[in-house]
């Protein structure tokens, strides 16, 4: 992520539709892991500027079995701006700070590897309150 390597990304996310948006360096999926500037409205940062500009990085990692199933999430997040706590506390995907301060990943156990339905979670609905 941090190299801007999309090969690498790809190699989690097979949806023909993604691998094509990030062909564009102006196209949304784009903008939303690499380039805060050109995400419409700018209430969240590019996935690129988490990662590379948070004083604390912190990653945790979590499995659970869902019916015989196995997903993975992958927070990171700036220990400095919020506490282990707060980032598993249950208004906190909606929240302003996990906009500006955290990026999560989803991943789901097919045929005994990791797979992501989307790179970092693009455009998976959050069940906020308007």
């Amino acid at each position: 992520m941090v190299a801007r390597n999309i090969n690498a990304l790809l190699e989690y996310d097979h949806d023909a539709e993604d691998q094509a948006a990030l062909q564009s360096k102006s196209g949304d999926l784009y903008c939303y892991l690499f380039d805060s500037n050109c995400i419409p409205g700018a209430q969240t940062r590019a996935v690129y500027d988490v990662l590379t500009t948070s004083p604390q990085l912190a990653v945790d990692a979590s499995v659970a079995t869902v019916e015989g199933k196995q997903y993975g999430l992958l927070m990171f997040y700036d220990k400095s701006q919020i506490s282990s706590q707060e980032l598993y506390s249950p208004d906190f995907g909606c929240s302003d700070k996990a906009a500006k301060h955290s990026a999560s990943w989803h991943f789901m156990r097919v045929n005994g590897q990791w797979t992501s339905t989307t790179l970092f979670d693009y455009k998976m609905d959050k069940p906020c309150k308007q």
